[in-house]
């Protein structure tokens, strides 16, 4: 396989597949009919776009046993609340 790294407009190299590098960041990768396949980003680069949330729960409860003596409610109940709304 064959890939066109572009810049831009214009400024375009060809490389094997093996050799692909990331030299302005991210790329766009095509199909030989020009369909694009995907936006693919550097590791480092896509670890950066990450945002750090804290989850709303805490330790303890993450952690708990399940409780499997109540079963929940039966579906019909359930679908019944739903159509009501």
């Amino acid at each position: 396989m064959v890939l066109e790294v572009t810049q831009g407009q214009g400024n375009s190299r060809r490389r094997d597949a093996g050799q692909a590098e990331w030299p302005f960041g991210g790329l766009e990768l095509y199909d030989e009919s020009g369909t694009l396949l995907g936006y693919y980003l550097p590791p480092k680069m896509y670890a950066s776009l990450a945002i750090p949330v804290d989850p709303p729960f805490t330790e303890e409860e993450l952690n708990a046993p399940i409780d499997l003596s109540d079963p929940g409610r039966p579906l019909e109940d359930i679908l019944a609340d739903l159509r009501k709304r």
